[in-house]
């Protein structure tokens, strides 16, 4: 059974303090043992040496690899489409 197979289609509720989204510059990534963590973080407008943290995502490694492969895809999609490269 390929990975495509075992995955099922979900119905994902998304609250509404979720749905609104974080804007994020840049990501940190973090790898442990166990984990990937990802930091997301935003830079201060008027101090470029300065950023927050607006999320902190924490993954599987097996996770992480399926994230990259559709992140993958869709910069794809997006270039095709998008950018016509």
């Amino acid at each position: 059974m390929t990975e495509e197979t075992k995955q099922q289609k979900k119905t994902v509720d998304i609250p509404q303090n979720v749905q609104v989204g974080q804007y994020a510059h840049d990501a940190l990534i973090t790898v442990t043992p166990t984990d990937f963590v990802f930091t997301f973080v935003q830079n201060e407008p008027l101090e470029p040496s300065k950023a927050h943290a607006v999320a902190r995502v924490v993954m599987a490694p097996s996770t992480a690899k399926r994230m990259k492969e559709a992140l993958g895809k869709q910069l794809g999609t997006y270039e095709e489409k998008i950018l016509k490269t």
